[in-house]
Formats: C-alpha cells, structure tokens, sequence
C-alpha cells in the first residue's frame, strides 16, 4: 500500500531538473519506517524517464567512490561515446588499492564524457551516517559542483546521522543544502485508502487510520497484515502480529540508536499519557531550561516526539510509549 507525497516529489524534481537547478544535492529526513526510501525511489523512477538522466544508486555502507567508479566505467562501456575513441577511459576495479587521488581522476574523466555525451549523473544513497566513505564522497561531490561536473545527489537519513554529517567542519555546506523532514501522512488518506484497498467500513477506516498515527511504516503494516488475512476485519490476532512488526523492525532500531540521555527524556515523557508539562520534565530529569531543550529538540526534530499546543511533550509514533514501558524500564 502505497500514498503518495506528491508535494515533496514536486519539490525535489523541480530542484534538479531546472534549466538551472538552485542545488545538485537533496537530502530527505525522517524517523526509521517514515518512507524516506519509498520518497527517494519515486523520485528517481520519474527522473530516469528522462532519458538524460543516468541513475546509480550505491550503498552508504560500500566504499562509494570506488563503486561509482566501477558502475560508471560499465555504462560508458555500453552507453556513452567518447570524443576520442582511440584514448581508452581510465578504469579501476572496486577493490582498487588505488590512492583517493586517482579515483578521483577516474571520475572526473567519466563525469566528463557524461557531461559530453549531454547527460547528467544521479546517484542516490539510502540511510546515510557520519562514516568515512560518506564524508569522502561529500567532499568529492563539493569538488565536482566547484568544477562544473554533471553530479546530482539525493540521500536519506535520521536527523541525528544528517546533522552529524554537516557538523563536520569541511561539510557544513550540508546544512544549508535543500531538504525535506517527511511528517506524517494525512490519517484521513489513509483512511480513504483502507475504505478503498482494503474495502473496509468508513468507521473502520478511520479507526485503523488512528491506530497508525500516520507512521508510514504502520500503515504498511496494518495494511498488509489486514489484506494478508483475506477476511478485511481487524482482529485481536491482526493487533498482536501489528505490534510485534512495529516493535521488532522498528522502534528496537530507533531505541538502539538513541543516547543514554536521550532515552531517559523519552523514558519520562512516555509515563504521560497525555503529555508532560516541561516544567514537570525538567525537574523530573534534574535538568535546567538549556539541557532540556538540547535533548528535546533532537527529539523533535528526529520525529520521536511533538509538542503539543499545551506546551506538553507526547510521543510521536504509534505504540511507542508502550513499546517504552514494556520493553525500556
């Protein structure tokens, strides 16, 4: 089941394919299971229909340079025409124990025969962390925008990883770079989409839609779950299977990712059902004004938690306050 986000692909197209583009690079942000990838994906599905485009994705945890070398070198071969063809391209294998500085060569020879060729190169990285292959090729993609290369970027990754990455002191451009923080989905489409898909009661639908929150990994779920049974009715079985996904391929990896801190801010706002005054956190926590908001901006801002008109902290995500008090204390 799928709901689109028609605006931010809107957004991010427009961005890249502009007679001249404001930025090459976009990051996409979001909790664990809030449909960055699916986002990346349908961007990249409608940019290649332009055949202009030539489209590597790459594995953040791979080396990067040396893989987009060697998948570049493998569409010259079939798709692309040198100026010269007597002078051959320089190749290195992916487990090239080649310096940084002839991979770098390499690609600046093939990012030229691209840009010659009349295309443009995206690459898409899914998940991105403060390693050192992300940061090496950060640096190079900031080489080819200074040289006037055909290089365009589109990557996730949490708050936490992004900002990890931009405070290092030669990628602070990152911060200023075009970025999206997905939100969740309208429970009202999703709502539509169960009465739709899953030929469900409209009170049902909204009902199941609630359960969600709008956690797009939740209504993945609960959809798949309820479509799987074949009888469209949401039992108490469908309930225990929905929570044991959520907690399992979910929030275990967001609870894991969390610092210690961090864990005891969630800790104490999740035994309020109806949110906790910051007042009342605070001085739980044994924290003054500036501590507190450090810890809760990150909270907010990695899609955890949401501050309330009341000026309470809740919890964001479905189930997490109990997936909190069951399996965190």
């Amino acid at each position: 089941m799928y709901i689109s986000r028609a605006d931010e692909e809107e957004s991010i197209l427009k961005t890249f394919m502009s007679v001249i583009p404001l930025s090459h690079i976009y990051v996409i942000i979001g909790a664990i299971g809030m449909g960055k990838t699916t986002l990346m994906t349908s961007v990249t599905t409608k940019i290649k229909e332009d055949k202009s485009w030539i489209h590597i994705n790459i594995d953040s945890e791979e080396p990067i340079l040396q893989t987009m070398n060697y998948q570049l070198n493998n569409i010259a071969a079939t798709s692309l025409s040198p100026k010269d063809p007597s002078v051959p391209l320089p190749t290195l294998p992916i487990n090239s124990d080649s310096n940084d500085g002839d991979i770098r060569y390499a690609l600046d020879q093939l990012l030229l025969l691209i840009k010659n060729n009349g295309k443009k190169l995206i690459i898409t990285i899914d998940d991105i962390s403060n390693s050192s292959s992300i940061r090496t090729f950060t640096e190079y993609y900031l080489h080819c925008i200074n040289e006037d290369l055909p290089l365009y970027v589109l990557m996730t990754g949490t708050y936490k990883n992004y900002r990890a990455l931009y405070n290092n002191r030669t990628l602070s451009f990152l911060k200023r770079a075009p970025k999206i923080t997905l939100v969740p989905l309208s429970e009202i489409r999703i709502a539509r989409e169960f009465e739709k898909i899953l030929n469900l009661p409209e009170d049902d639908a909204i009902k199941l839609a609630k359960l969600t929150g709008g956690y797009t990994y939740a209504f993945q779920i609960l959809g798949h779950l309820i479509f799987g049974s074949g009888e469209k009715v949401f039992s108490d079985e469908i309930y225990k299977d929905f929570k044991t996904e959520l907690f399992d391929n979910a929030y275990e990896k967001i609870w894991r990712e969390l610092s210690v801190k961090e864990r005891e801010v969630l800790k104490m706002i999740s035994m309020y059902k109806d949110g906790g005054a910051v007042s009342i956190l605070k001085q739980q926590l044994n924290m003054d004004s500036n501590n507190f908001s450090t810890y809760r901006d990150i909270l907010q801002k990695s899609g955890l938690i949401y501050m309330s008109s009341y000026g309470k902290a809740k919890t964001s995500l479905p189930l997490f306050s109990e997936y909190i008090d069951i399996f965190c204390r």
